[in-house]
């Protein structure tokens, strides 16, 4: 069944969660239209002046309009707090650009607009239950969906060093163990430098760095397999305590590679914050939604918080199991410095390489315009999908990208900020200013519908290009 969560531009976590499935749930899906389906075409016929029909029309004018999102909800709590809470929840959308998710058995999409309206039906209040129903609509000017999770690859620059294959330290990532291996926190390293830190000892994971709670774990090829022992009951595989900050902001990913069943209501992620007397301050449910993929949320720790425990669900049925991998807690300080490049797991033994295949260090090829990288970027959507580009300087002297016979090429500097390339809009922009006056070719690279590009950085420089592009469907 369907989960649906609704984010507002600038957070990783959901301002509000819908559940479309079986579960003790405060905030109820019940009906959702507008998604699986396409707008309204904006097709022009030209009637035939003799003869049946109009004129053919060829593929590329077959384009959509704006996606209109009708969602009915229902809140039920046991408290009138938490339903105004909810109700808040709602009502905070407005006067915001957000971000409509929809997590299903198969597929993990989004896309972007506007609250139209947020209609509240009926609000009954009785002792034992407080219930709200309601409507929301939101407005997609862009009508696409989405995928969730990008496909990012990183181009790196023309080497000024004359002739032959050469290996570049300048961004060499290293991550190594503080300790014994699967029995420490784990570093991020650059020319030396600590980037970031993983807090989980054992973030692989592996059965004998997690603890047991009436649950059988696995090590398999996938992950870490988990599974109860007695059905519809709280079980899970948790950690030891992970010794914090208080007032510090920290984010939570994990890999949740299979589910084959609903697991407690608390899951299928769940951590608490303790203090140093191991009462429990603060607990996070549901971090991320309820179904298989990267779950992920920032959270604030409280004045008091000393530590804090994961917990991994097992499903309620005995049969079935849940399968995890690359389980982090990294502050919000150390993730954002790993996104910058493209990093999203590690451990001491290893890291994905940030073009995801090839070597992990900047090959440099020798001056005399031969490229440093090439990028394919892939699309198995059923809809066009327009790359977002971002150059990191510097490049004294502009950047080219070369794909398919065309060339995007922007003729200024650029420097400490970033160059933004967005396919869509075909505009380039720097710190939220539009500067595309200084691109003096514009062919944008778009990638079709099940189909693939190839980029291709053509400049001299010491930064890199990462390019991101979504699968993407109407």
């Amino acid at each position: 069944m369907s989960l649906v969560r609704i984010y507002t531009t600038s957070d990783i976590s959901p301002t509000v969660s819908l559940y479309g499935g079986a579960g003790d749930y405060e905030m109820i899906l019940r009906y959702l239209d507008g998604w699986y389906s396409t707008p309204d075409a904006k097709v022009k016929l030209t009637e035939r002046a003799s003869g049946d029909g109009a004129h053919d029309v060829s593929a590329e004018d077959i384009i959509y309009g704006t996606r209109t999102i009708v969602v009915d909800y229902r809140i039920l709590t046991d408290s009138r707090t938490r339903l105004l809470a909810h109700e808040g929840s709602l009502l905070s959308l407005a006067h915001q650009q957000v971000r409509f998710r929809v997590t299903d058995d198969d597929s993990d999409l989004f896309a972007s607009g506007y609250v139209d309206s947020a209609v509240k039906d009926k609000s009954q209040q009785n002792l034992a239950r407080q219930t709200e129903t309601g409507t929301l609509t939101i407005i997609c000017p862009r009508p696409e969906r989405l995928a969730w999770s990008p496909l990012q690859s990183q181009l790196f620059p023309v080497s000024a060093v004359q002739g032959g294959l050469r290996y570049s330290t300048v961004h060499r990532l290293v991550s190594a163990w503080t300790g014994a291996a699967n029995a420490s926190t784990s570093t991020l390293s650059q020319g030396g430098t600590v980037v970031a830190t993983n807090l989980v000892t054992s973030p692989k994971p592996l059965a004998a760095g997690w603890a047991q709670s009436a649950v059988t774990m696995t090590d398999t090829p996938d992950g870490l397999a988990v599974s109860a022992q007695n059905d519809n009951a709280d079980e899970y595989a948790g950690n030891a305590k992970i010794p914090c900050n208080p007032d510090t902001t920290y984010h939570i990913v994990a890999d949740l590679v299979r589910s084959d069943g609903p697991t407690n209501s608390n899951g299928p992620l769940f951590a608490y914050e303790s203090d140093a007397h191991d009462r429990i301050l603060a607990t996070h449910m549901r971090i991320g939604g309820s179904g298989r993929g990267v779950l992920q949320a920032d959270f604030t720790t409280t004045p008091t918080t000393s530590s804090i425990s994961i917990r991994l669900y097992a499903p309620l049925d005995v049969t079935q199991q849940t399968v995890w991998r690359h389980i982090g807690l990294y502050t919000a300080a150390d993730w954002n410095a790993m996104q910058s490049l493209g990093i999203d797991w590690f451990d001491g033994d290893s890291y994905p390489v940030p073009t995801g295949k090839g070597l992990s260090y900047p090959l440099n090829y020798g001056t005399g315009g031969v490229a440093s990288n090439v990028a394919l970027l892939l699309n198995q959507g059923s809809s066009k999908a327009f790359p977002v580009l971002t150059v990191t300087g510097p490049f004294p002297n502009g950047v080219q990208v070369q794909w398919g016979g065309n060339a995007l090429q922007y003729d200024g500097a650029i420097g400490a900020v970033p160059l933004i390339l967005d396919s869509r809009s075909q505009t380039a922009s720097m710190g939220g200013v539009d500067v595309s006056r200084n691109l003096s070719r514009r062919d944008f690279p778009v990638v079709p519908a099940n189909g693939s590009v190839s980029l291709r950085l053509m400049s001299a420089g010491t930064g890199w290009v990462t390019a991101v592009c979504r699968d993407t469907y109407i």
